[in-house]
């Protein structure tokens, strides 16, 4: 009796398939027709959608076959000095650090990176792998956290984040946007202070069986 129950709960399981490439791109020349908002740069050898500070840029595809989910896949990287959760003080307003991605403005992720050390007597928080107000420590589920820092010195980094994503949806076309909100009202360049950049970006669409 048990194994029947087991054997028909299994087959009740619906599982993903056919699945179908609708977007790809390393960001080596810009897509007028499938972007907005789209800026390049070189990081590290390679190029990148970015740097971005308080800003963003979308990718809106059309004409999609059935399906019942959107895959996004893409690496992310948190340059400089980001704070995380940290609010700052009275004087100096330093976050929270928010980034961003929307599907049909639906916010699938809210969240906030920290580039900070952390120890005993110093620790910003960040909420990836969750979302915000979430507690983290820094860097937490990040794949690469000593890579150069783009352009704010003084022992800056950048942490790389491979994210992926599925998300329901069923719809013919589909708008996914990139964006922050990040503070820091105590340097002359917030820039170069805190940014972000996106690379190797996959939109896949599955379907169920």
């Amino acid at each position: 009796m048990g194994m029947m129950l087991l054997v028909l709960l299994t087959s009740c399981q619906k599982t993903l398939q056919n699945e179908n490439e609708i977007f790809q791109s390393t960001f080596d020349i810009i897509d007028p027709l499938n972007t907005t908002g789209l800026t390049l740069s070189s990081y590290n050898g390679n190029n990148v959608a970015g740097f971005y500070n308080n800003g963003e840029f979308s990718v809106n595809l059309s004409n999609l076959a059935a399906h019942d989910f959107i895959k996004i896949s893409f690496n992310l990287y948190i340059h400089d000095f980001w704070d995380g959760n940290s609010t700052g003080n009275s004087e100096v307003v330093t976050g929270p650090d928010i980034w961003r991605m929307e599907v049909d403005n639906e916010q699938i992720i809210n969240t906030t990176f920290s580039n900070t050390v952390c120890n005993e007597i110093y620790c910003l928080q960040q909420s990836f792998p969750k979302n915000y107000p979430w507690q983290y420590n820094p860097h937490t589920g990040v794949a690469n956290q000593n890579l150069p820092g783009r352009c704010a010195g003084g022992g800056s980094i950048t942490s790389l984040y491979r994210i992926e994503k599925l998300v329901k949806h069923n719809g013919g076309r589909v708008s996914i946007r990139f964006s922050d909100l990040l503070k820091q009202s105590n340097v002359p360049d917030q820039t170069c202070d805190e940014s972000w950049s996106l690379d190797n970006l996959k939109i896949s669409t599955l379907r169920t069986n």
